[in-house]
């Protein structure tokens, strides 16, 4: 995980504070980061988070993170933007029927696995 979602993340839970409680599901394969339930209102409210040194950016998502109609799993995209200036990030709550395929381009990349170890990339070290 990058250094920007990291604190995205950490801005996130700052912002639910003690208003709500926090189930963490980034681990589930379930394509969203949170699960929120709001202490005032009893509501749960699934968050899919994304922080990153611009203002106004979203960062590339996975394709996990969407349904096969190419809808936003998570209820809410929230994007903390400027997360390398500590108490001047700016939050961003867009719900899940803003985001619409038009918004969406799809970018296609290889992982390069089984090969990142020292017999096959020591073989070409220079």
């Amino acid at each position: 995980m990058e250094k920007a979602e990291l604190l995205g993340i950490a801005a996130f839970k700052n912002w639910v504070g003690n208003n709500g409680e926090i189930n963490d599901t980034s681990r589930l394969g379930v394509g969203y980061d949170f699960k929120v339930k709001w202490k005032d209102t009893g509501l749960e409210e699934t968050f899919e988070v994304k922080g990153t040194s611009k203002t106004l950016k979203i960062p590339d998502m996975s394709i996990v993170e969407f349904d096969d109609k190419h809808k936003l799993k998570a209820d809410y995209l929230f994007v903390v933007g400027n997360v390398y200036n500590p108490g001047e990030e700016v939050f961003y709550k867009i719900p899940r029927v803003a985001l619409t395929k038009d918004n969406l381009k799809m970018k296609q990349s290889y992982h390069i696995r089984l090969f990142q170890n020292q017999k096959k990339m020591g073989t070409y070290k220079i």
